[in-house]
């Protein structure tokens, strides 16, 4: 049975469990934020960047509803722009199998906001949140570059939480799977969809929080809060992903 601190949240499958509220995942001290899923092979996450000026717009927020807070960097580079929070671990041995994928999300700025993404040398994939859509993108970090990308359309205001989460269904390397996309505990769209190649190789690290931009360089950071985060290794069904929405709703004001 994995720990968590909310005794309502789904536990089967449950892989990586992140929350500020709970001082096991973070004391109130230090960098090291940790995993409160039952899994000694994906211990804790610390924060990252391109430049380590810019660790200093990365806050540990622990009072009530507990939140990351990632503030846009102020120098003129892109490419040292990027603040976000980096775990260690094989995630990506998950992602050619089912899986589920959410958090809790409030945007400061219209820069893309990443729940959760997964890279490797040859490729990078990631699940984001824009104002118009949401998305789940692989794509080649070196020539010629394809990108495949499955989205839904919604609008998302800025400075409102609200919680996304992305259900895969579908077992095997580039296999046609079910991309199941929710906002608050409903389905906004069921598509169907390919990706060019296996997810699953290469890559220990897995990221949230940071943008990447077409040439895979890493660009702003999101500006905002990252509350809750969960990744499973099954497929959640409906009444699943609103029982993990219901259980946190009341914390984030919805």
């Amino acid at each position: 049975m994995a720990y968590h601190n909310n005794p309502r949240i789904v536990t089967d499958g449950l892989l990586l469990c992140y929350d500020m509220n709970n001082p096991r995942c973070y004391p109130g001290t230090g960098t090291a934020i940790y995993n409160l899923a039952d899994s000694t092979n994906y211990p804790s996450m610390n924060p990252h960047t391109s430049a380590s000026a810019n660790l200093a717009y990365i806050d540990f927020v622990t009072t009530n509803p507990g939140y990351v807070k990632l503030t846009k960097g102020t120098t003129s580079s892109t490419n040292n722009e990027g603040n976000f929070l980096r775990g260690t671990g094989g995630i990506r041995g998950t992602l050619d199998s089912n899986f589920t994928t959410m958090g809790w999300i409030l945007r400061t700025s219209t820069s893309k906001a990443t729940v959760l993404s997964y890279r490797s040398a040859s490729t990078r994939l990631e699940f984001a949140v824009t104002s118009s859509t949401m998305e789940f993108r692989q794509r080649q970090t070196s020539g010629s570059y394809t990108t495949r990308t499955t989205t839904a359309s919604v609008t998302n205001s800025l400075n409102v939480w609200d919680h996304y989460a992305l259900v895969k269904i579908g077992v095997g390397a580039q296999v046609t799977s079910s991309w199941k996309f929710y906002k608050n505990g409903s389905l906004l769209a069921t598509n169907s969809f390919a990706m060019d190649e296996t997810m699953s190789s290469g890559g220990s690290y897995y990221h949230i929080g940071a943008a990447w931009s077409d040439d895979d360089y890493i660009v702003n950071a999101m500006g905002g809060y990252i509350g809750p985060v969960y990744h499973y290794t099954t497929n959640l069904s409906d009444a699943q992903v609103l029982q993990n929405y219901n259980a946190l709703k009341a914390r984030f004001g919805k």
